[in-house]
C-alpha cells in the first residue's frame, strides 16, 4: 500500500474494513483502533497520515469493486475475470480474483486491474479490440 499512496492513491484501511449501508451504497471505513495504521512487511507499522500526509487517508469510501487476492495456483499469472459478485447488506459489488506472487508488483497489478474494470464499465472491451486488430492484420496479409 505504501507504493500505492506514493502513486497518488488514498488509504482507507489495512486488513480489516468496516462496511456499512448508506443511501443504497456500501461504505468502507477503518475500524477506530486501526485508523491510519498500515503494516508493511519487513518495515513494520506506519501511520499513513504522519508518514505520507493527512490527505493520503480517507475517512470512508464507497465500495464499488472487490478484488480477492489469491496465492498462485495452477495458473499463477492469470487474473480471473468472473461474473461473481460480493454481496453484503443486500448490495452486490463486482468481484475479481487476482493471483499474486512475491515476484509480481502487487500495487501495479491492482491499479491496472482497477483501470481495466473502469474501462469495462465505459463499454470498452480489450479482447474485442485485440481480436478486431488481429483480424484486420490477417486479412491484409492474406
Amino acid at each position: 500500500m505504501g507504493a500505492a499512496v506514493d502513486r497518488g492513491h488514498a488509504f482507507v484501511a489495512d486488513d480489516m474494513v468496516e462496511v456499512s449501508f448508506s443511501e443504497g451504497n456500501l461504505i468502507g471505513r477503518s475500524p477506530k483502533l486501526l485508523k491510519n495504521f498500515l503494516e508493511i512487511r519487513s518495515i513494520g507499522i506506519l501511520n499513513v497520515a504522519a508518514h505520507f500526509s493527512p490527505q493520503a487517508v480517507l475517512k470512508q469510501k464507497q465500495l464499488s469493486l472487490v478484488i480477492q487476492l489469491e496465492e498462485p495456483t495452477a495458473i499463477p499469472h492469470a487474473i480471473h475475470f468472473t461474473s461473481d459478485s460480493w454481496s453484503f447488506l443486500g448490495v452486490s459489488v463486482p468481484m475479481f480474483y487476482l493471483f499474486l506472487s512475491q515476484a509480481r508488483p502487487r500495487e501495479v497489478l491492482l491499479e491496472t486491474l482497477v483501470r481495466k474494470y473502469q474501462l469495462m464499465q465505459k463499454g470498452y472491451d480489450t479482447c474485442s479490440d485485440f481480436l478486431e486488430n488481429h483480424s484486420k492484420e490477417l486479412s491484409i496479409s492474406a
